[in-house]
């Protein structure tokens, strides 16, 4: 079985600085906050259509040239 790899993180303007927390499942997602999901290859490129039209900030790995990359390869480019 394939599994889903979703990176979501909160983006909450403070004063001009962005606060980053990392979703965890079951997390509830504050009114007025922004999702910033990275979407792994094993998820159709279309997800990212949905997640923007929800006004969420949404990235596939492929079109960031992360495709085949590793798990940590990946939470590397996201705590950037």
């Amino acid at each position: 079985m394939s599994r889903l790899f979703l990176a979501a993180a909160i983006r909450r303007p403070a004063r001009g600085q962005k606060e980053r927390r990392f979703l965890r499942p079951g997390m509830a997602v504050p009114r007025g906050a922004t999702v910033e999901l990275l979407i792994d290859e094993c998820v159709p490129t279309s997800l990212v259509e949905v997640a923007r039209a929800a006004d969420h900030v949404a990235d596939h790995v492929n079109y960031l040239g992360l495709g085949s990359s590793k798990d940590w390869q990946l939470m590397a480019a996201i705590r950037k």
